[in-house]
C-alpha cells in the first residue's frame, strides 16, 4: 500500500476537533457521573445506565457533554441488559479527562478517588459528590415499628468498591457538616437532618432520586 502511490487521507488521521471548557462546576458533576458510571479507554468515553430507571437521567448526561465539549454524544440501548450506554468517540476527550485527573481503565483495579482540583474547591467538591451519587448511590426509606406503630424516613448511600473514593466522598460530606458513616462497600447517611441538609447544599439531578425523596 506504501509503495502503490495512494495518499494518505490527512484528515482522517487527526483527532476530532474538541471545544475544551473552562474548569466549572458542570465539569466537576460529569467527572462525579464518570467516576461513578463511566468507562475510559483508548479512544471513546462512556456512561453506562439503566435504560428504564434512569432514561429521564440520560438526557442530562448528554447535555452535560453536548454543554462542556460541544459534541454529539452517541446513545446505545441494550433492551435485553435494560442498559443505556452514552458514547463520545474523540480521543481528544479521553487526553483531556486523564489531564485533569481521571484514570483510564479498570476503577476498581486502580482505586480510583476524586482529581485534587476539584477537592480544592468546595463548589466543585459538592458538584462531583452529586455526580457520583446521582449514577452509584442510592435513595430509599427506612421503616421500623414502635408499638405497633410504623415510622418512615429517607436515607441516602453510596455504593463503591474503591476506598479512596469511599473516603473522598466522606470527607467531603464532612466537610460541610453532613455526618456520614463508611463501611467497607457504601458511605451512608442516616438522619434526617443529615438527608436534608445533603439535598439542599448538594442535591440531586436524577429525576429517580429526586421522585424516591419526595
Amino acid at each position: 500500500w506504501e509503495t502503490s502511490g495512494a495518499k494518505v487521507n490527512v484528515k482522517i488521521l487527526q483527532p476530532k476537533e474538541l471545544h475544551i471548557p473552562k474548569t466549572n462546576k458542570e465539569l466537576a458533576e460529569l467527572v462525579g457521573v464518570i467516576l461513578g458510571d463511566g468507562s475510559i479507554v483508548k479512544y471513546h468515553v462512556a456512561v453506562t445506565l439503566n435504560s428504564v430507571d434512569d432514561l429521564e437521567y440520560s438526557h442530562y448526561v448528554v447535555s452535560l457533554f453536548e454543554k462542556l465539549f460541544k459534541v454529539q454524544p452517541k446513545v446505545y440501548v441494550r433492551k435485553r441488559m435494560k442498559a443505556l450506554d452514552i458514547v463520545v468517540a474523540r480521543i481528544n476527550l479521553v487526553s483531556f479527562l486523564i489531564e485533569r485527573g481521571l484514570v483510564p481503565g479498570h476503577k476498581v483495579r486502580n482505586q480510583v478517588s476524586i482529581p485534587k482540583w476539584i477537592l480544592e474547591n468546595s463548589a466543585y467538591a459538592r458538584a462531583c459528590v452529586r455526580g457520583l451519587v446521582d449514577t452509584d448511590g442510592t435513595f430509599f426509606k427506612h421503616k421500623y415499628f414502635v408499638k405497633d406503630k410504623m415510622y418512615s424516613y429517607n436515607k441516602i448511600s453510596f455504593s463503591s468498591a474503591s476506598v479512596p473514593l469511599r473516603n473522598d466522598v466522606l470527607a467531603v460530606l464532612t466537610s460541610i457538616g453532613i455526618k456520614a458513616h463508611s463501611s467497607t462497600t457504601n458511605v451512608r447517611i442516616d438522619a434526617i437532618e443529615d438527608v436534608k441538609k445533603y439535598m439542599k447544599l448538594i442535591g440531586s439531578n436524577n429525576p429517580k432520586h429526586l421522585k424516591k425523596h419526595r
